[in-house]
C-alpha cells in the first residue's frame, strides 16, 4: 500500500488528483490495486503538500527510489524537481 500512496502523491506533484482503490475482491487477486488520476486545473496548489508527503513517506520507508519518480524526473533537465517533469514541453 505504501508503493500506491507514494505513486498516488507523485501524481498530485504533477497537478493530478488522486485516489487509490480496490477493484477486484482480494479473494480473487492480491493485486487489486487501481489510481484513479484526474488532471485539475487548479492542481498546482495541491502540488506542494504532495511533495511534502512525497519526502516524509519516503524518509520514514528508507525508500531512495520509486521508479515513477524516476521516470518523471527523466523527463526534466538536470537538477529539476519532480513538478517541473510533470510539465508538458
Amino acid at each position: 500500500m505504501v508503493t500506491d500512496s507514494l505513486r498516488a502523491l507523485l501524481l498530485e506533484t504533477c497537478g493530478y488528483e488522486a485516489r487509490v482503490f480496490e477493484f477486484v475482491s482480494l479473494e480473487h487477486t492480491s493485486k487489486n490495486k487501481m489510481i484513479l488520476a484526474t488532471r485539475r486545473a487548479d492542481g498546482a496548489s495541491q502540488a506542494a503538500r504532495a511533495r511534502v508527503e512525497v519526502s516524509d513517506l519516503k524518509s520514514f520507508y528508507g525508500i531512495r527510489e520509486q521508479c515513477l519518480e524516476k521516470l518523471l524526473l527523466g523527463r526534466a533537465r538536470p537538477g529539476a524537481d519532480v513538478t517541473q517533469a510533470c510539465q508538458t514541453p
